[in-house]
């Protein structure tokens, strides 16, 4: 008979324990924070809108609450982020700034004929070539006047064609590294930054975001005196082709 009395306050105990489990709302746990977009206390209801956010300085637009600032290493708005961290500064330098830049260059000779007397001559002598780099690019911390950021790269050569087609014509050392400058002018546009003969950075070029990034096209046309195995071509020099260099950058990821 003493245990049929003791189960009934078993069961009291047991529900006791149970009832304000996990998951389960207290009426009388408040909401410990309105800023952290957490359910606090489990009514459902988050931050500002759960009514025990009601008197808080965050929820009442106080002087607590205010519009985040990108730049002063404070979490104006209270959301727990601070500066470039905080989703409200994406769109706002340099909080939108790449990390690091996939940068590519590519060198290709569209090789011509040589001439005599109006006639092609040395067709064999002249071929098509091309050179080809890719890196990517990361800030050096370099000072580069007028720019937003220097960065550089060791080039990681696949091609060294024209070199070694026309080693009279490209004979500069092979470059293995690239140090360039950049100024982010919007998300679109961007300058680019280099260095001059003479070591001073220069503006080299404004490019302009073509859907799939920024890229730079050079061609020159490339004459040279009349090759002696040419005989006596009346032509003092001769064309041996056109040069074009692309450049290519774009955001990593």
């Amino acid at each position: 008979m003493r245990a049929l009395t003791l189960a009934p306050l078993l069961i009291l105990a047991l529900t006791a324990c149970t009832g304000q489990g996990e998951g389960e709302i207290d009426p009388d746990r408040p909401e410990r924070s309105c800023a952290d977009g957490v359910d606090n206390d489990q009514d459902g209801l988050t931050d500002c809108a759960d009514d025990d956010c009601d008197d808080d300085a965050v929820c009442e637009g106080g002087e607590e609450a205010e519009p985040e600032v990108c730049d002063d290493g404070v979490d104006n708005d209270l959301d727990g982020q601070a500066d470039c961290d905080d989703s409200d500064c994406a769109d706002v330098a340099p909080c939108w700034w790449p990390e690091t830049i996939e940068h590519q260059g590519d060198f290709s000779l569209d090789a011509g004929v040589f001439e005599c007397y109006g006639f092609e001559v040395g067709k064999d002598q002249l071929v098509d070539c091309t050179e080809f780099y890719n890196s990517t690019l990361t800030p050096s911390g370099a000072d580069c006047p007028g720019c937003d950021l220097m960065m550089s790269a060791s080039l990681n050569w696949q091609k060294n064609e024209c070199r070694s087609t026309y080693p009279d014509l490209f004979n500069n050392p092979l470059q293995n590294e690239a140090n360039l400058g950049f100024r982010f002018n919007s998300k679109t546009e961007w300058a680019l930054f280099a260095k001059g003969d003479d070591g001073q950075w220069k503006e080299a070029a404004i490019m302009t975001d073509s859907g799939s990034g920024f890229t730079i096209v050079d061609s020159e046309e490339i004459w040279i005196p009349t090759p002696a195995e040419l005989g006596s071509c009346p032509e003092e020099e001769q064309f041996v082709g056109t040069f074009t260099t692309t450049l290519s950058f774009q955001a990593g990821q």
